[in-house]
Parts: structure tokens; sequence; C-alpha cells
């Protein structure tokens, strides 16, 4: 299985690629570290599975998994991600993404994820799998977030992260006057008025590393 590793940390692909080529029938065919560079590989080596980070610099996680199937629409993507919740899990996996893996798992686990997938099938873990049966039990459980483009969510979560609008336009390969009008779009579809309000709200749903309770103190009014 011809396999590509897509994310910005450059130790964390150099330690996998390390512990992949170690598998008789892995080969590591490529390195990337944007998604722009993840396409660009993507190409060139025309691998069987794509590691997919789902946070790097450039384009959106959903946009980069429509252009790798544009690429090859048998093309296998896992996606994988530090992050301790899967509240993007559903939209990667209608995206066509074959799978999705937490970065804190076993190493055992991901060797069998990437043979399920390059077998043709398909890759969750058993608790992500319980949290999407229980979802579609609850016909309420969905979340003002949801109404959210790939791209505003991925505006919102690095807004949440404290960056500046110039910060976030030099991550995404966009103008500030355009992630500008991702905020304002962002905050009219969760009916918010302040940045503040925005980090206060991504905080509590989990978009970011770092959650609150829902007894946390309020964050600043101050506008970002």
């Amino acid at each position: 299985m011809r396999i590509l590793i897509a994310d910005d940390h450059a130790l964390l692909r150099q330690s996998l690629r390390g512990a992949l080529d170690t598998i008789s029938d892995f080969q590591v065919v490529a390195e990337a570290d944007s998604s722009h560079s993840c396409l660009q590989q993507a190409q060139i080596s025309k691998p069987d599975i794509v590691l997919l980070d789902i946070t790097m610099p450039g384009r959106d996680a959903l946009e980069t998994i429509g252009d790798l199937l544009k690429l090859d629409p048998g093309m296998g993507i896992l996606m994988c991600t530090a992050q301790p919740n899967d509240v993007f899990a559903v939209r990667f996996l209608k995206a066509g993404a074959r799978g999705y893996f937490r970065k804190t798992g076993d190493f055992e686990d991901l060797i069998h994820a990437i043979r399920r997938i390059g077998q043709g099938g398909r890759y969750i873990s058993l608790e992500l799998a319980e949290q999407l049966a229980a979802s579609l039990v609850d016909e309420d459980s969905g979340s003002p977030h949801d109404r959210l483009s790939g791209r505003e969510l991925q505006v919102l979560r690095l807004i949440a992260t404290g960056q500046t609008t110039s910060d976030i336009a030099a991550e995404l390969f966009l103008s500030p006057k355009t992630v500008s009008t991702y905020r304002t779009r962002i905050l009219e579809k969760l009916d918010l008025k302040t940045t503040a309000d925005l980090i206060l709200y991504a905080l509590r749903a989990g978009l970011t590393e770092h959650a609150l309770g829902p007894e946390s103190p309020k964050a600043s009014e101050e506008e970002g």
C-alpha cells in the first residue's frame, strides 16, 4: 500500500514514516505539510492511502478531500486529528473520507485502519460509532454550528485560538477582507454579536483543544 502522510508537524511526519516503513506491505511514498503540497504530492506519487491531518495551512480539509478524490475517486483518505472531540467527523465522512482516526490512538489501531481502508472498507473507532448512533436516535442533537460551511468552521476555530484577521488570512491564503466576511457570516448564523461571543461559543461547543464547561467564566467582550 502506497501511503502519503499529510501533516504540518515535521517531527510527527518523520516519526510516523519511520514506523510505517517497518510494515512489510506499507510504503510511504510522499509527505506534505499543507493542503497545496498534499495535492501536488498526490498527483506525483499516486498514493493508495492519504493520512490527512484535519488542520493544515491552505485549503479547508473538506475542500482538500474533494480535490484528492477528483484526482482519484478510489483514493482512500483517513482523517487524522489531535482534537479531543469528533464534531467534524460526520462532515469528513460525508465528503468522501473513508476513515477518522485520533492521533492519541494506538499504532496497532492505525495499522488496522490503513489496511481496512486499503481493502475498500471504512474505519471509525467504536467510541465514535456509538456517538454517531446516538446522534441518529436523537433528532434534536444538531448544533447551531452544523449550519456553518467547512471553511466557516475552520475560520471559527482559528478565531477561537485568538488569531487576528491578518493571521488567519495568511494561514488560509485568503485576503483579510474575505476573512472578515466569513466572520460576519458566522456571527449571523450563530446569532452572536462579538468576537468574544464566538470564542466562548467555540470553547463551549468543543471546537478547540481547550473546551469550556457551561459554568466557565464569560470571556472578555473586547473585539479581537
